[in-house]
């Protein structure tokens, strides 16, 4: 640590701690000419006293020496910033030099003797200033020409309105007592002229060290994120960020519209990006302020015999374990991007309960993130986190929490691009619990996340197969496209084959030898039909063989561009024959995504 003299003569290095005396430190914020250490080493003392910055360092070092004290921190002349070790080792100590002051002098340029703009000084507005805020437990504020103002204590009311940390922590209460969220917040409405300071400039607030890569961008609080997981692996308002709403408005309850009956298309008017767990900034944090970790949270993380395993980070996936329950609509509706705004479609969500939330009086009411199931047994979530009476300590507990855990695999999923050729599941909803799906090489399926992409032409050849079955029946859904065009564009062909388990033998005779039967018989399907543009509805009746099964049709283009057709699909597959009781549940389920 390099400190400079108060008579500012002489600037000397302390290769200990312990050797390190007395000193005050200054904070304030960059402007023009400021003094550098490079000016310090190189020019005159005479030069460097005309430069513009050098104003803040002669207040600064008086006013130490008035207070008894023989030297002084200034960040802009104290630290080499052409030596990147040196620079690390600072970033990384800042927090911790701050603490060990004797005391902090804040230095507000743009606030003047009546204190007009004590609150709207750039000062609150800085990322950095947050620790030297927070961390020494001497602070005076003083104006633009150097009058003193008061202490952090004195203000700490106003202080407390300005920045939204709670006064205590203004007062002296350990920053450790304060949940990840809460100290997140606290930064959420600050900016740092470099993308990756918001980062860095954080990491003694949370008490963590990391190498510094600038050029990195937002991939530095992406890192910052993961060092808070493993550091406090227990505090789940490190995934409490977003906009908090009483209710995930995107809910579908309405049958007629699971069904097809109703349109799903003005339900939402939103379009949310499916994201991971971790936060892009800490803007995210916003409204993050109240939010704590849940009192008897320890009987979920420690339970004797079974501990739960810490979050753990690949990429940008998270996987952890969290309860997870049907707390919400089980389909919630979704929109596409600006290429097919008007086009909704439906997704399957779960509901995942984070051990955290507010504390109001007694009852503890837990924040809850809506996850939306993705293809491949992953899951997303959007910008929206639900906080309500009806997920709090009055109607489950700890108990309930740990009974209904699952692992979760976290990540943000890309939006979809739409191409010529593509069709997408509005909705796939059937009574049959075994979805599978299976394609040409020349075609991507993700059934779950409802697109069905032709990478190359698939004229007159099988695009898509989906199989569902029960104990006894296998149904096959076959998807191709006909027409005379090789362009893949022609019009859609399905076929629905159904298959009685116990009537193939050899090697049929299994679930996935069943598949491999639909898939090599799919030309020979009983129910064929050729569907015709702009839109068609097929039709097939229930009988004792097949479920009831409706399939919709609908071509749109991308930017209204004739060229460029996708068709939207819905399928229904539904029964009411009294003989499939027992094969299948009383209900519904929606099994597209």
């Amino acid at each position: 640590m390099r400190l400079l003299s108060t008579d500012c003569r002489q600037m000397k290095e302390f290769i200990s701690y312990t050797d390190i005396e007395e000193y005050a430190i200054l904070s304030h914020t960059w402007g023009e000419g400021e003094v550098t250490y490079e000016d310090w080493d190189k020019l005159s003392r005479l030069k460097v006293r005309k430069k513009k910055g050098f104003k803040k360092i002669k207040y600064c070092c008086k006013q130490a020496a008035k207070d008894g004290l023989k030297w002084v921190w200034v960040d802009t002349c104290c630290i080499d910033k052409k030596s990147s070790a040196e620079l690390t080792e600072a970033i990384n100590s800042m927090f911790l030099w701050y603490k060990n002051a004797t005391v902090c002098y804040v230095y507000l340029a743009d606030v003047p003797n009546d204190l007009k703009n004590f609150a709207k000084s750039r000062w609150f507005t800085r990322g950095w200033t947050l620790q030297e805020l927070l961390a020494p437990s001497e602070v005076v504020f003083y104006s633009d020409d150097w009058h003193r103002i008061g202490t952090k204590s004195e203000l700490s009311s106003s202080i407390s309105k300005i920045t939204g940390i709670q006064e205590t922590y203004l007062n002296g209460t350990d920053m450790q007592c304060a949940s990840v969220g809460q100290r997140m917040s606290w930064a959420a409405r600050r900016q740092t002229s470099r993308e990756e300071d918001i980062a860095y400039c954080l990491l003694g607030i949370f008490d963590v060290n990391m190498s510094l890569i600038y050029g990195e961008g937002h991939k530095a609080f992406q890192r910052l994120q993961e060092e808070i997981m493993k550091a406090y692996p227990e505090d789940h308002t490190l995934f409490a960020w977003g906009t908090v709403v009483p209710n995930f408005s995107n809910g579908v309850t309405s049958e007629a519209q699971i069904l097809g009956y109703e349109t799903v298309e003005d339900k939402y008017a939103g379009d949310d990006e499916l994201l991971g767990l971790l936060a892009r900034s800490p803007k995210d944090f916003a409204e993050s302020g109240e939010f704590i970790c849940f009192g008897d949270s320890k009987k979920f993380f420690r339970r004797w015999g079974s501990p739960i395993a810490a979050p753990s980070v690949v990429g940008q996936t998270v996987r952890l374990d969290l309860p997870v329950g049907d707390l919400g609509a089980p389909i919630v509706v979704c929109r596409l991007g600006p290429e097919l705004r008007k086009i909704a479609y439906l997704r399957r969500m779960n509901t995942a309960v984070l051990l955290c939330g507010r504390q109001d009086g007694p009852l503890f009411t837990f924040v809850t993130i809506p996850l939306l199931r993705c293809a491949d047994g992953y899951d997303s979530r959007t910008r929206k986190i639900v906080v309500n009476h009806q997920v709090s300590t009055s109607r489950i507990n700890s108990e309930y929490l740990w009974s209904c855990r699952e692992q979760l695999v976290v990540e943000r999923q890309p939006r979809y691009q739409p191409h010529a050729g593509d069709i997408i599941l509005r909705r796939f909803v059937s009574f049959m619990r075994h979805p599978r799906s299976c394609s040409v090489g020349t075609v991507n399926v993700a059934l779950q996340d409802g697109f069905i992409k032709a990478l190359a032409p698939t004229h007159g050849r099988l695009a898509c197969l989906m199989s569902e079955h029960t104990k006894t029946i296998a149904l096959g859904l076959s998807i191709s496209r006909v027409g005379e065009n090789e362009d893949g564009l022609g019009n859609l062909h399905f076929g629905v084959m159904p298959v009685d388990l116990r009537m193939i033998t050899g090697k049929y005779n299994t679930i996935d030898g069943a598949y491999n039967y639909l898939w090599n018989h799919w030309q020979e399907a009983p129910y064929t039909q050729e569907m015709q543009i702009p839109s068609y509805t097929w039709e097939i009746k229930e009988t004792g063989d097949v479920p009831a099964v409706c399939i919709k049709s609908e071509r749109v283009y991308i930017g209204e561009d004739k060229r460029q057709p996708v068709d939207i699909v819905d399928i229904v597959i539904s029964r009411t024959r009294p003989e499939w009781n027992d094969q299948f549940p009383a209900r519904y389920t929606y099994t597209g995504r």
